[in-house]
């Protein structure tokens, strides 16, 4: 054998080994890649000019395994009011507004936040009462009526947000 072939075959084998070792850093459940999670843990749907943005389900900390949050932002970005008639789900036996109102206005150019009452910011408190036990990872349907943008069920995460605590109790929120 000459030594230009065996120049040729070294360089060969080296350009193989050097791929092998670059696919191989970029692969399996270890992966950098693999552990990414979204930013926004909620779901999304648009109704017209009305959005609803990061909707999840939250579990009380403290009143019991049944009980659990309602957490959203809604946005009005048209050039009309609408109103929310009205939250059903078929997985709750009860959903209830801290102000005790049924419907609530969403004027135009406006958001209406739907808060956990745990987490101490600003908004409106959506308690369900659910008929079991809300576990995290799984979803429940919930459908938004609008006035004006219809209706839309969504399938809503449970999921709960690292900036709540166990020692928290729930705080009315609105008039």
């Amino acid at each position: 054998m000459t030594g230009s072939h065996v120049r040729a075959r070294l360089a060969v084998l080296g350009a193989l080994a050097v791929a092998a070792l670059a696919t191989g850093c970029s692969a399996g459940i270890g992966a950098e890649t693999s552990q990414e999670r979204p930013a926004v843990q909620g779901v999304e749907a648009t109704l017209g000019k009305v959005a609803l943005r990061d909707v999840y389900i939250e579990p009380s900390a403290t009143g019991g395994p049944d009980l659990a949050y309602l957490v959203a932002v809604l946005v009005n970005s048209g050039p009309t009011p609408d109103t929310l008639d009205g939250i059903s789900s078929t997985a709750a036996t009860s959903i209830t507004a801290s102000t005790g109102a049924t419907t609530f206005p969403l004027n135009d150019g406006t958001l209406l936040a739907l808060t956990d009452p745990v987490t101490g910011e600003t908004g409106l408190t959506v308690s369900m009462s659910l008929s079991q036990p809300a576990t995290v990872g799984l979803t429940i349907p919930v459908t938004f009526s609008f006035a004006s943008a219809g209706s839309t069920t969504l399938q809503v995460p449970v999921y709960v947000n690292p900036g709540t605590t166990a020692t928290s109790t729930p705080i009315p929120v609105g008039s």
